[in-house]
């Protein structure tokens, strides 16, 4: 499964095979958000095949969409990722596609790790078999609502959908937002306080993208330029999920995760070359 060649063709086949007026994609298996093949095994993207040793990265997943797109001419309503970490703007801005030529339109995914159980598939597949006519919309809501309600509420669960016509606007605003950051030297300390106090996830450089730019927005200290980049950023993120789910011990979760490193030691020089979004 670590082929993209593979992804394409069971895209291909299964939309010859099986036409539909919606299509929806599901990724299981261990997931470690944005990461790219030369990262440690256990970091490593989606996908991992244990007998070949691969995985899909973020590259591969899009070059397959994009290939499975141009035989086709369907875009896919839901690109589902039942793996952990990969609910991230990295990730859901690779799968996108342009504006003229949209690969997916929702992406559900969780921003922190999954239990091994995954999604509740018998509960939504019975909802979606009561109402075969719910919109694609409608379908990842019950995902979200369904895989929420199905684990312990004391477990570190999040799960969330984004509607990815409206990541490229959130991308934009992340862009001034981080320029503005840079340009504001005298704010970098309260800057970096409220990246300490971000919500985190299984990997400690993966943060809720929403409650960071929340806490520079309420520091009062901070520039009102910064402050007012960060509020654009949170009304972007608020526009483009749909539909949000978490426990009480990830309270902070607001349905996308972003890579922030904290120290050199965790920051990940590939981040620059591997990505669209970068």
């Amino acid at each position: 499964m670590g082929d993209p060649a593979t992804l394409q063709s069971f895209i291909e086949w299964s939309i010859a095979n099986y036409p539909a007026r919606h299509y929806a994609l599901v990724l299981w298996d261990h997931g470690s958000g944005w990461r790219e093949r030369n990262a440690p095994t256990s970091m490593k993207a989606i996908c991992f095949d244990d007998q070949a040793g691969d995985s899909l990265t973020m590259t591969e997943v899009r070059s397959a969409l994009n290939a499975a797109n141009a035989t086709t001419g369907e875009t896919l309503d839901i690109i589902g990722f039942d793996a952990c970490l990969m609910q991230m703007v990295e990730v859901v801005y690779q799968v996108m596609g342009s504006a003229d030529r949209p690969l997916v339109d929702i992406a559900v995914g969780s921003e922190e790790t999954e239990p091994g159980d995954g999604w509740d598939y018998a509960a939504t597949l019975t909802a979606l078999t009561g109402n075969p006519a719910m919109t694609p919309a409608a379908l990842a809501t019950q995902i979200v609502n369904d895989y929420i309600s199905s684990y312990d509420p004391t477990w570190d669960i999040t799960q969330s959908a984004a509607q990815l016509n409206l990541v490229d606007e959130l991308a934009t605003v992340i862009d001034s937002f981080a320029q503005a950051m840079t340009s504001a030297t005298g704010d970098w300390g309260a800057i970096g306080t409220a990246r300490s106090q971000a919500q985190e996830y299984y990997y400690d450089y993966y943060i809720d993208l929403y409650h960071f730019a929340q806490l520079v927005n309420q520091d009062t200290s901070i520039s009102q330029a910064v402050r007012d980049a960060a509020s654009s950023v949170m009304t972007a993120v608020s526009n483009a999920v749909i539909a949000e789910g978490h426990t009480s011990s990830v309270a902070n979760s607001h349905g996308l995760s972003i890579y922030y490193p904290e120290t050199a030691t965790d920051y990940f020089s590939d981040y620059e070359t591997s990505l669209l979004f970068t």
